[in-house]
């Protein structure tokens, strides 16, 4: 794996670290308050698929494409570093989340530092991705 792709798998998981122990949203009018941590949305966020928020699925598309990266199978990880930025970016749609298990729901303020974090660590995979060497030579006429 290059010098540049390694760096940028290396920014991709210490951008994802971060934004797991920060706020990646905060919800509630008109005080907003940070909702949780990211390590907490990352455990809880699944639920939000039965409500049609996809954003979730980012996080076990990145964990592959990371994995795909570190084996140099450029086309595989950046397919799914790219899918994972653009679940991601899904999530700008939502105004308003549930935030309870009674179904209670709040505007949604992506206003704070975690969200961001965990977007730049998708764009920092497909880059990655997108920087392994690609196949070169051909094969051989049999």
């Amino acid at each position: 794996m290059g010098r540049a792709a390694t760096a940028l798998l290396a920014i991709s998981v210490v951008l994802y670290l971060v934004a797991m122990f920060t706020a990646p949203f905060r919800t509630g009018a008109p005080d907003p308050h940070p909702w949780a941590d990211g390590w907490q949305v990352l455990l809880t966020g699944w639920m939000g698929l039965f409500f049609g928020i996809f954003a979730w699925l980012a996080n076990p598309l990145v964990f592959a494409a990371w994995w795909l990266i570190a084996k140099r199978r450029r086309t595989q990880a950046l397919a799914l570093a790219v899918l994972a930025l653009l679940f991601g970016l899904s999530f700008l749609t939502q105004h308003r989340i549930v935030v309870n298990e009674a179904g209670g729901v709040e505007p949604v303020h992506l206003d704070a530092i975690g969200y961001w974090c965990w977007l730049a660590g998708f764009g920092a995979a497909a880059i990655g991705a997108a920087l392994l060497p690609g196949r070169t030579g051909t094969r051989a006429a049999g």
